[in-house]
């Protein structure tokens, strides 16, 4: 060993001569070669032990052998108890739901005698909910009621013609309506045309025509309103809806389509007029949570305060056929039902021609004023004629007698302007004195 260390020292030596190296080593440098020289021999005597000795070479493959196996061994420990855990949860479950369902079958074969009775507070709780499920129409008293009498004339004319150009739109109730004028002679309510169909909804006038479509049909094809009423040159549009847009729509929804058909049918035709039959009530015993007459008092209301902005008249018909707690009377209803009788109908009949008369006469007064005020800007024989007739035409009243004392101011202003300017005319060498009032 020592011969050894002096052969490296001498090496080392021979290696420093050789660099002939002059400058000075720091001091770490210096340890640094000691060191290195040091771990030399040192690795050179392990060399040598390793040569003498083969047994350690064994035994050092042997640790590092068992150092790189261990983290193998280590996660194949840990995916081992990972398995444990999983299949312990699952036998859980398992073991859970069998006797689950030992516990049912059990309970499933016990005899009457065997259940235990529920307490005497359980059941009244479960009574209790179920009167709760019940649906309680809404009492209302002192109803507003309209009376109308179910007799009609069948001998008017001025109020019929006033339908000559109206179409009516309705769901099983305006077919029911069409069916009953179908009886009656040849311009009985002017004889208007019909647009219905069961279970009509204002939704489905909305919507495009299709082969599964609900539309009413007009001459063996489905239509669309707006298009009836261009092709049919309609000036007035009854509709009777609202019952089955309720109950799938609901009231607001309702509403607003309402205002989009309006609004459609005048993109066609602008002058037309819109009028809308409010929904009648339903019979008691017949209502249900999901429509009841509460629901139709609300859409009937909404309907007349939102008229105006509908575009729309509104007909109440619905009051007129109920007795005082809201309910559709016996009289008018088709075997207890929604469905309305002859009587219903006539009642409609009597409600539409007073509207006609009313709409008549309003025009009556509108077109005497407009040729009154005419006569009175422009004073002659001809304004004055016109006015005259136009006012005979009214029905007695305040209105009239307004007219006539005004078209008498007219009357006289004609006789002061055309007798100083014609006194006697000469027809045929005929000599004719005029006398100051017979101006005409």
């Amino acid at each position: 060993m020592e011969e050894e260390k002096k052969e490296i020292l001498n090496d080392t030596s021979e290696i420093i001569d050789e660099n002939q190296i002059i400058e000075e080593k720091p001091v770490e440098k210096e340890e640094n070669q000691v060191k290195t020289i040091n771990n030399s021999v040192e690795k050179k005597e392990n060399q040598k032990e390793t040569v003498e000795n083969p047994q350690n070479i064994v035994e050092k493959e042997e640790e590092i052998s068992t150092v790189q196996s261990y983290p193998q061994k280590k996660s194949n420990k840990l995916l081992l108890f990972l398995f444990i855990i999983i299949i312990i949860i699952i036998s859980s479950l398992f073991i859970n739901y069998y006797i689950n369902n030992k516990k049912e079958e059990k309970e499933n074969n016990q005899t009457p005698s065997q259940i235990e009775k529920p307490n005497k507070e359980e059941e009244k709780e479960e009574e209790e909910e179920e009167k709760e499920e019940v649906f309680e129409p809404e009492k209302v008293d002192n109803v507003e009621v309209i009376n109308v009498s179910n007799s009609i004339n069948n001998n008017v004319l001025t109020e019929d013609s006033f339908y000559e150009k109206s179409l009516f739109v309705g769901d099983e109730l305006m077919t029911s309506f069409k069916d009953y004028l179908a009886t009656k002679p040849n311009g009985f309510l002017g004889s208007p045309k019909f647009l219905t169909a069961n279970s009509l909804t204002i939704t489905t006038l909305l919507s495009p025509i299709s082969e599964k479509s609900n539309h009413p049909i007009y001459n063996n094809n489905k239509i669309l309103v707006e298009t009836a009423v261009e092709k049919l040159n309609i000036d007035r549009v009854y509709f009777m809806l609202g019952y089955n847009d309720i109950l799938s729509s609901g009231i607001d929804k309702t509403l607003a389509n309402y205002k989009t058909l309006i609004s459609r049918i005048k993109t066609k035709k602008p002058n037309t007029k819109f009028y809308i039959i409010n929904v009648s009530y339903m019979y008691e015993g017949t209502e249900t949570k999901e429509i009841n007459n509460t629901y139709l008092r609300s859409f009937n209301n909404k309907l007349s305060l939102n008229a105006n902005s509908l575009g729309a008249n509104i007909i109440n018909y619905a009051h007129a056929l109920i007795e005082k707690n809201g309910y559709l009377k016996d009289e008018y209803s088709n075997d207890k039902s929604r469905n309305l009788s002859i009587n219903a109908y006539n009642v409609l009949i009597n409600i539409l021609r007073e509207k006609a008369s009313q709409e008549i006469e309003k025009s009556l007064y509108t077109t005497a004023g407009s040729f009154v005020s005419e006569a009175e800007l422009i004073p002659t024989y001809d304004t004055y004629n016109k006015a005259l007739v136009a006012v005979n035409k009214l029905p007695y009243g305040n209105i009239k007698n307004e007219y006539l004392e005004r078209l008498q101011i007219v009357n006289q202003i004609l006789i002061d302007t055309y007798s100083k300017e014609l006194k006697e005319i000469t027809i045929n060498n005929t000599r004719i004195i005029l006398e100051e009032d017979k101006y005409n």
